[in-house]
């Protein structure tokens, strides 16, 4: 395995910008109202299926096999854990064992 650092960069800005396009599009489109709620449990479902790739991308981050510039990866990490509201450094201690 060898770690590409311009690779792993643009796999996280793809999930980054598809969470975006996500959150976007629901908050143009889909109406705050009690009727809409079956669109809005799409909504959760497409983009938690979105997530999970950011999530992996930050889980990588973790182990340290982001990319071979500790800085970036630790950026990277703690960017994309703090977004999705769980906390890089312990996070990373604690699953150190697996």
């Amino acid at each position: 395995f060898k770690k590409d650092t311009f690779k792993s960069l643009m796999y996280a800005a793809s999930s980054v910008a598809q969470l975006g396009v996500c959150a976007f599009l629901a908050w143009k489109f889909i109406p705050l109202t009690a009727s809409a709620w079956p669109l809005w449990l799409l909504y959760a479902l497409v983009q938690g299926t979105v997530a999970t790739g950011a999530w992996v991308i930050a889980h990588e981050c973790g182990h340290g096999a982001f990319c071979d510039q500790k800085w970036l990866q630790t950026g990277v990490g703690y960017a994309l854990h703090s977004v999705m509201l769980a906390p890089y450094y312990s996070w990373q201690r604690s699953h150190a064992v697996h």
